[in-house]
């Protein structure tokens, strides 16, 4: 029976394959289907890590961030444009809580 066509690396030296071809003059642990199988496998594992990554969450707690900051101002220019009565007890519970966070706001 003839022998895998792979080369493989022993740490000293590239040899033949020493396993039985099955398909293609391959074994099936080196058939190129199997082989991009394995490589597809570690792929998804490897990006599953990096979504778990302290680094991309903190990506998506910036984004997150960016995203709750425009919706601020937004309402932050809705009440100025807008207003409420200033005996309106919402009112004065929305201009304190604007007036809290406009230091975090930045240039508006």
């Amino acid at each position: 029976m003839a022998q895998c066509k792979e080369q493989v690396w022993d740490q000293w030296h590239y040899h033949d394959c020493r396993r039985n071809a099955v398909e293609d003059g391959y074994c099936r642990q080196h058939h190129p289907r199997s082989v991009q199988a394995r490589q597809e496998a570690s792929n998804k594992r490897q990006k599953e890590k990096e979504a778990q990554s302290p680094a991309a969450r903190l990506e998506r707690a910036q984004e997150r961030i960016t995203e709750l900051e425009k919706m601020l101002s937004l309402l932050y220019y809705d009440v100025q444009a807008y207003g409420f009565p200033d005996g309106s007890l919402i009112g004065q519970e929305i201009a304190n809580s604007l007036e809290r966070v406009k230091p975090y706001l930045g240039e508006i």
